[in-house]
């Protein structure tokens, strides 16, 4: 892992230095900077999106963003801000056992703290970082994912009133009409997850929503995952206080 972090690609937060119009994201080996879109508002990060990082940070911006799932394959420690919005797969994530968690507030010394203890707990970090990427290859294959919009639309066609026709205009596309003009590994990418025939096997058996108990100890789980985040973070900024 090299020794600096970066802010997700493509997220839009709030501008703190609105005079210079730059950014520094985390200055840990050298400083990372990025050109803001709107001086008074907001800024556009132009860096790496899923190579050199040591952290990288999730973090919503005025809606839901698709990258969470990209960011924790990304062999990173993914510094994940509470998020208001969530993914069909967000409840089978842990704290500190998938994510570092970031309050929603006070975010930038959050994040401070969070790369001091990932910087001097190193294997503590890669484990995480481990545990998070084995979950997106493993538990989010392309096989599940077309199981799970299987049942998507099964359940939504239950709620229709009505039985949906093809529009007279509409115009079938073809795999290679998508895949052909696709090089390189978005080529790739596209044949891998390509549906080449029908499975002769039935679909995974979606499991049966939580009942109140089980909803209520899945939330109690995770918030004691985070309790000793917060108290660790709240000591460290104590201790830094004594020394300034």
């Amino acid at each position: 892992m090299v020794p600096f972090a970066t802010i997700e690609l493509g997220t839009f937060v709030r501008l703190e230095e609105r005079k210079t119009g730059r950014v520094q994201a985390i200055k840990l080996g050298r400083p990372v900077y990025a050109q803001a879109k709107d001086v008074s508002y907001f800024f556009f990060v132009d860096i790496w999106f899923c190579t050199f990082n040591r952290y990288k940070i999730y973090l919503e911006g005025f809606e839901w963003s698709v990258s969470e799932k990209y960011i924790l394959a990304c062999n990173s420690v993914t510094l994940l801000v509470k998020p208001h919005y969530y993914d069909f797969f967000t409840r089978g994530l842990m704290p500190m056992h998938h994510y570092w968690p970031i309050k929603d507030y006070d975010q930038c010394r959050s994040i401070k703290f969070a790369v001091e203890w990932g910087n001097n707990h190193e294997q503590e970090a890669q484990d995480i970082v481990k545990r998070a990427s084995d979950f997106i290859q493993e538990d989010l294959k392309m096989d599940y994912v077309y199981d799970y919009m299987f049942h998507v639309f099964r359940e939504y066609a239950k709620l229709l009133r009505y039985k949906p026709t093809i529009p007279k205009r509409a115009i079938e596309i073809c795999s290679e009409t998508l895949a052909c003009p696709a090089v390189g590994l978005q080529n790739a990418f596209m044949m891998e997850s390509m549906v080449k025939g029908p499975i002769d096997v039935s679909p995974c058996n979606m499991p049966p929503p939580y009942d109140p108990h089980a909803f209520r100890t899945l939330l109690r789980s995770k918030a004691n995952s985070v309790s000793p985040v917060e108290l660790w973070e709240q000591r460290y900024w104590e201790n830094q206080a004594k020394y300034d």
